[in-house]
């Protein structure tokens, strides 16, 4: 049992030993891109959450501006839809907007007041996605800096005397070239992955918004006739 015990404390000082090298050997370029990565699940955590059909389609506000616009309370309607901060009372709100402020409106200008709101929801969607895009392209070219930086201090010394160059100073820069590369392009590869998903998901929902908006909105004409 006590080996058992010394054996893993052994483990877990050559675990934390490693760990603290590798943060040596990677200086401040490995502490931006583990503060990058940080950052990085943040944002993705926030967006898995944003882009769900209860946050953007909430089913309680559908169903209330449905039997508004079934009784033609567009001005009801209007206000429902300024109180609630969903993708789709933004949507439903310019189209209830339009109609309200002018009842002789056509289908065709509800229709292009609610796709230019549409337009803009899925705008401020794909900006919000774009910080995942940025990191996946930032991150390798940190890790590049850091390799950039390792190999000067790896040769720095040869250009004065060859001879008194040291192995271990050679290594460590080395090292430290190696392990920001690593580390930027497994940053980098993750936000990638990530937004390949987030990207999925978001064009699903957009396409739902846009068939349940529409719906609404061919009640929009028959509630106004």
């Amino acid at each position: 049992m006590s080996f058992l015990i010394a054996a893993t404390e052994v483990a877990a000082k050559g675990e934390s030993q490693s760990i603290a090298n590798l943060l040596e050997q990677g200086s401040t370029v490995l502490i931006v891109l583990i503060a990058l990565s940080l950052f990085l699940v943040a944002i993705v955590f926030f967006l898995y959450f944003m882009l769900r059909k209860e946050v953007m389609l909430p089913t309680n506000f559908l169903a209330e501006a449905d039997r508004l616009t079934a009784q033609g309370d567009f001005e009801s309607l209007a206000t429902l839809c300024q109180n609630n901060s969903s993708a789709s009372a933004a949507v439903l709100g310019a189209a209830a907007e339009q109609l309200h402020s002018d009842a002789e409106s056509t289908y065709d200008m509800i229709k292009d007041a609610a796709e230019s709101e549409g337009s803009h929801q899925a705008g401020l969607i794909h900006h919000k996605l774009s910080y995942v895009t940025d990191i996946s392209k930032i991150a390798p070219m940190i890790g590049l800096l850091g390799t950039v930086l390792g190999m000067m201090q790896a040769f720095s010394g040869l250009a004065s005397d060859f001879g008194a160059v040291k192995p271990v100073a050679l290594a460590d820069g080395i090292a430290k070239a190696m392990v920001t590369t690593a580390a930027g392009l497994i940053v980098g590869l993750a936000a990638m992955f990530c937004h390949s998903l987030l990207r999925q998901r978001a064009s699903h929902l957009i396409d739902e918004l846009e068939g349940r908006c529409a719906k609404t909105l061919r009640k929009f004409m028959k509630a106004a006739k």
